[in-house]
């Protein structure tokens, strides 16, 4: 591959690079400095011929920009080389190959912050060339298998006043997440789904004439993806019906076509969270029929990302309670086929994958361990357990971490669970240590053996400042079958919290964990799990609750994904408010004794502040020691800084207080 011509030569000009690499000389514990500059790996995309590897490199932390900082790398598979390809400068992701693999496509805010549009760029080098011009928000760009066009999901913004300069919304007036097709070549923009559906994810047919499409008839808010179902579409522009093929009674992803254009496949399991892909798989004619799950409904992982690659095969990326997993699945018999399992995670924290090469010879991913940052590998699938060949060569702070290992204990009514715990830096066999357990988001997700440098994950900078850490893949999470995810519907705070206690109970057996200080915390359901644990029990000693929920009756009320409260309880607060108030810890709010840090994001969406402040505000009545910080522009992730310097301050000074003080 010829390098890339520098500036004044026809290339990309260097703007506002991501902080540089560095070594620091003595390894030590994760500083929160260590977090905020933390660089990780995103979206490694394999080229169709598999010469070549596209990802992106990623700032952990926002100085001041609206997104993430991000950039292009490029790496050469037969040479082990990696370089940087774009200099654009602002956010740069979500890139794909062109079926020919001589451009690649990106999203990108280098002109206007916050304001991505659609660019292609040559792999030869030189400048990228911007196809649109577009205000709101862009997603999902795809190319067409003729190369020609490029499709994507597009939601116009434009104000609801009345008067010019009034700045006002109209809350039942919402733009619907619209599919869209720009000509490569000349710019031109057409429509290609009709207004008043909200598409939520979208894939090209082999022959480029239709698009699968999952959508939701009538919600223009995120909240619609919950009962959104499955479309055909032909692509021959705006004035082509939405053909509806099945009908869905759970929550669908994932979805990819035949080779031959005839089926489609996708992921079906109740999910907590549109980001975090799961489930069983699911075959349906393209021309409509009933849906035919092929894999076992025991299966005891959850499936992540398909690739069909060949008439009966699909290559499967996994989350497993203690890892994650690739291989072959054979379509007509259901039979699985795993080429690769480890102690480890491909992919992101989102949804472990892998990229593979059009013939489904070769593949790419990011690969990290909890003891090795992440780096970018090739392999070939014929040869998955063989070791594979490190294509980016990042440098990372030498730090000291802890030993974190697979553990698994019986729960009350004797279901095995299964967790990870991480011992303290320097760890002593013989002696307890002041213990926390960390409730995963979700609940449909799971903890992962990740390289824990980031803002919510706290158990690896506790573990570095003397804390023994538990992690409980409690039932609601994924990676053990979707009869296990599904498991606390509609049970949230039942049989889950009591799997939490038997994990406690198991860590004080083994003699690790000091009973007499013991402190529980998370974000967002580990929130509400934090919430609900400091109003059920007294055994933790400190608390700390990340955009939780403290009441179910008021929550639905108060965010954009209220339908998946609905799923997962049944009903709504307003049918059913006695159901919904026996699961909110407001409810018990009288029992609470437990000193609680509560941290929430000014602007989510997803966790309304004000759930902090009832809960906040409910605890200073009981006479609980409590403090409530939120964090100005921020949504349910916290980005900023500054912002996850003070936060990650506060959740050791709070731990420290009550379990060392």
């Amino acid at each position: 591959m010829p390098p890339v011509p520098r500036f004044g030569e026809g290339a990309e000009r260097e703007i506002n690079p991501i902080q540089k690499d560095c070594y620091m000389a003595d390894p030590h514990p994760i500083t929160p400095q260590d977090v905020v500059d933390h660089v990780v790996l995103r979206d490694a995309q394999i080229s169709p011929d598999g010469r070549y590897v596209a990802f992106t490199r990623r700032s952990a932390s926002k100085p001041g920009t609206p997104e993430l900082p991000g950039e292009i790398w490029l790496a050469d598979v037969t040479t082990g080389q990696s370089r940087r390809f774009t200099f654009g400068g602002g956010t740069e992701q979500y890139l794909r190959w062109s079926p020919d693999g001589r451009r690649l496509l990106f999203l990108s805010d280098r002109l206007h912050p916050g304001q991505r549009q659609l660019y292609v760029i040559d792999v030869d080098g030189g400048e990228a060339r911007a196809l649109t011009d577009l205000r709101g928000t862009m997603d999902w760009p795809a190319w067409s298998p003729s190369g020609r066009e490029i499709a994507f999901v597009h939601v116009q913004e434009e104000p609801h006043s009345l008067i010019p300069g009034a700045d006002a919304r109209l809350a039942s007036h919402e733009h619907y997440r619209r599919l869209y097709a720009v000509d490569v070549e000349t710019k031109a923009i057409r429509p290609l789904s009709p207004d008043g559906y909200q598409i939520h994810e979208f894939a090209w047919s082999p022959r480029g004439d239709r698009l699968a499409i999952i959508a939701k008839q009538g919600d223009a808010t995120p909240s619609g993806w919950y009962t959104a179902q499955l479309y055909v579409l032909d692509a021959d522009g705006e004035h082509a019906e939405m053909q509806q093929i099945a009908h869905v009674d759970k929550q669908i992803c994932a979805v990819t076509w035949s080779p031959d254009g005839t089926q489609i496949a996708y992921l079906t399991s109740i999910i907590s969270d549109q980001p975090l892909w799961q489930g069983d798989v699911c075959v349906v004619g393209a021309s409509g029929g009933q849906p035919r799950q092929i894999t076992p409904g025991d299966t005891p992982l959850s499936f992540t990302k398909l690739d069909w690659i060949a008439p009966d095969e699909i290559i499967y990326s996994a989350r497993q309670l203690d890892g994650t997993s690739f291989g072959r699945l054979t379509v007509s018999t259901g039979k699985i086929q795993p080429l690769w399992s480890d102690y480890a995670m491909i992919g992101d924290w989102t949804v472990p994958r892998i990229s593979v090469s059009k013939d489904g010879g070769a593949f790419a991913a990011i690969l990290e361990r909890p003891d090795m940052p992440p780096q970018v590998y090739a392999g070939r699938l014929d040869a998955a357990v063989q070791p594979w060949r490190q294509i980016s060569q990042f440098a990372y702070p030498l730090l000291r971490l802890g030993k974190m290992e697979r553990t698994s204990w019986r729960a009350a009514d004797g279901l095995e669970i299964v967790g990870h715990v991480v011992y303290p830096v320097g760890y002593q066999p013989g002696q307890r240590y002041p213990t926390f357990v960390q409730i995963h988001g979700g609940p449909a997700w799971s903890w992962l053996p990740h390289y824990a440098v980031w803002w919510e994950w706290w158990y690896q900078y506790l573990a570095g400042q003397g804390y023994l850490v538990l992690l409980p893949n409690i039932r609601g999470s994924s990676g053990r079958g979707t009869a296990y995810t599904e498991a606390n519907v509609p049970d949230m705070g039942g049989a889950d919290f009591q799997d939490v206690l038997s994990g406690v109970d198991h860590l004080i057996a083994l003699g690790l964990a000091d009973p007499e200080r013991l402190g529980i915390g998370g974000w967002s359901y580990g929130g509400f799990m934090t919430a609900w644990a400091v109003t059920q029990t007294t055994r933790f000693k400190v608390a700390i609750m990340g955009a939780g929920i403290a009441s179910w009756e008021s929550y639905y009320g108060q965010n954009n994904i209220r339908d998946w409260q609905r799923v997962y309880f049944g009903s709504t607060p307003y049918a059913d408010p006695v159901a919904h108030r026996a699961k909110s810890p407001i409810a018990f709010i009288h029992q609470a004794r437990t000193p609680t840090l509560i941290l929430q994001g000014e602007e989510d969406q997803d966790v309304s502040p004000t759930q902090a402040r009832e809960m906040y505000t409910a605890l200073r009545e009981m006479g609980v020691e409590t403090e409530l910080v939120t964090y100005p522009r921020e949504h349910h992730p916290i980005l900023e800084r500054q912002h996850q310097l003070d936060l990650l301050a506060r959740v050791l000074e709070w731990c420290d207080r009550y379990l060392k003080g």
